[in-house]
């Protein structure tokens, strides 16, 4: 038995236990052993919790100290350093405002606690002139197994989540907002019975730029294509993924600002099986690079994704809503070019190294659409679609022949429909 682990939980028993005798529905023996499970589970993701402070009121939880510890610090701290992001020598955070849990009971089947919602407050942060301010941040429906979780019981304990809304401020000045963040997940058949397949779904209806209140506005040809207004974008997906075969469907991933332009793509693979993602998961928490065992292992789940793995489709599609026409009006006039000589300039080399590949069909089809979409920039999209699944392993061979597999891919590209 786990001492130090043991002596938390009678720690949690004795403060819990004198808040229960007049809190009502959520007992000591429940709020424990909740609050053990959303340990086990962290730990499975690769964070140590530990909790001080816990009060009950009703079915409510309020965990005033909530400190953790990321499991592979030593892996990420290369990472963060990359970026000039500090972290604590071993890795310990503490979170700056209290982690309050609603609705606490058991599972209609007695085998997991569940939770309405688990929500952080308002968070604010201040770094030198620059104030951040981050709303709720709140995991839904939450389901956390009594015994030891499994990796689909990670995959599968939060149902839904949100954040926001998100602002920040520059010398008092509003630089960028964010209204709240929200996804949502529904599980088949249902979580608890083993789960087969996810469908989920994010939005991010508004992302703001605040460009009028930038310190130095922008002037000249910069200011005619981007304008010293804010810009709204967007964000949202849309995506499926049967666990068992490993089809996985992005049906939509849409990112766009209004009065410029958008980019949408789908995606359909098969070979992303939960237990691959399981194995990948684990070799990357426990592989040591210098081991040549689990370079083996590594390359041999290379192996395996090649051979399981099945390309369906992939579309990539761009819509102008203003932004290229200003752009290319402007370089018309700075430049004195027109818009085909900025489409040749601009291919040149994609299209040199085509005709070296003899992909004239394909060179030509790519410089018509081009020139099309540029002499009125409405829309242009880029199709991959095989007439049948195309195994990813015969991507190696058909590597050395262009233009069979550009013909075995289905690739096309059409403007302005």
């Amino acid at each position: 038995m786990n001492t130090a682990f043991s002596v938390r939980r009678l720690a949690f028993a004795a403060t819990i236990g004198f808040a229960g005798m007049t809190a009502g529905p959520a007992s000591a023996q429940d709020v424990t052993g909740a609050l053990d499970a959303l340990t086990r589970m962290m730990d499975l993701s690769g964070y140590e919790l530990g909790f001080k402070d816990v009060e009950v009121n009703g079915d409510e939880i309020r965990i005033n100290k909530v400190r953790g510890r990321l499991k592979n610090a030593d892996a990420m701290r290369d990472a963060l350093d990359e970026l000039d992001i500090p972290m604590d020598p071993n890795g310990s955070f503490e979170l700056p405002v209290p982690l309050i849990i609603n609705g606490l009971h058991d599972s209609d089947d007695g085998s997991a606690y569940v939770a309405d919602k688990a929500y952080l407050p308002q968070m604010e942060f201040n770094i030198d002139d620059v104030d951040v301010t981050i709303g709720e941040l709140a995991y839904n429906d939450l389901r956390l197994p009594k015994g030891d979780p499994t990796f689909l019981d990670m995959l599968t304990w939060i149902a839904g989540s949100s954040i926001g809304p998100m602002t920040i401020t520059i010398d008092d000045r509003l630089a960028f907002e964010i209204a709240p963040i929200t996804g949502e997940t529904k599980y088949t058949p249902s979580r608890g019975v083993g789960v087969t397949e996810l469908d989920g779904k994010a939005e991010a209806p508004s992302i703001i730029f605040h460009l009028e209140n930038a310190p130095d506005p922008v002037t000249g040809p910069e200011a005619e294509i981007f304008g010293n207004e804010s810009i709204k974008g967007y964000l949202s997906s849309d995506v499926y993924w049967s666990l068992n075969d490993g089809h996985m469907i992005i049906r939509s991933f849409v990112i766009g600002a209004e009065k410029f332009g958008q980019f949408s793509f789908t995606f359909d693979f098969t070979g992303i099986s939960a237990d691959l993602v399981e194995q990948l998961m684990e070799l990357s928490r426990t592989m040591d690079p210098e081991d040549p065992a689990a370079q083996q292992q590594a390359v041999a789940l290379g192996m395996g994704i090649l051979s399981r793995g099945f390309f369906n489709s992939f579309t990539l599609r761009y819509d102008d809503y203003g932004v290229l026409e200003r752009a290319m009006t402007v370089m018309e006039r700075e430049e004195g070019m027109s818009r085909q000589d900025m489409v040749k300039e601009l291919l040149g080399e994609v299209t040199g190294a085509m005709t070296e590949l003899d992909l004239n069909d394909l060179k030509n089809k790519l410089e018509t659409e081009v020139n099309k979409f540029a002499a009125d920039p409405r829309n242009i999209e880029l199709r991959i679609e095989p007439q049948q699944p195309l195994p990813l392993i015969s991507f190696m061979g058909l590597a050395a022949a262009p233009k069979a597999l550009a013909d075995s891919l289905g690739v096309t590209l059409v403007a302005n429909q």
